[in-house]
């Protein structure tokens, strides 16, 4: 008898918070702006270290750690950049 008195359901009030969720998701893309490049100095630390490793491109946990902390770039920034400079390395 609740859900008649106030003429909606639980799928309706679901939906509206997804609505609300996703302009808050729009406006947080907004106020960053655009994706940029690392700057050079961090991209020229994580390459060096790629090049030093060539046969064995994966460095460890302490070694992303010590990279992060050179770099001035997150944990996950660097397991990324590693996972993007394999696959567009040549073989």
């Amino acid at each position: 008898m609740a859900e008649e008195m106030h003429g909606g359901n639980d799928e309706d009030e679901d939906e509206d918070e997804e609505e609300e969720e996703e302009e808050e998701g729009e406006e947080e893309r907004e106020e960053r702006g655009r994706r940029g490049n690392h700057d050079k100095a961090a991209t020229n630390i994580l390459k060096r270290w790629f090049n030093l490793h060539s046969g064995n491109p994966y460095p460890s946990e302490d070694e992303k750690l010590h990279l992060a902390k050179e770099s001035g770039l997150t944990m996950l920034q660097i397991s990324n950049w590693f996972t993007n400079q394999r696959k567009r390395a040549p073989r």
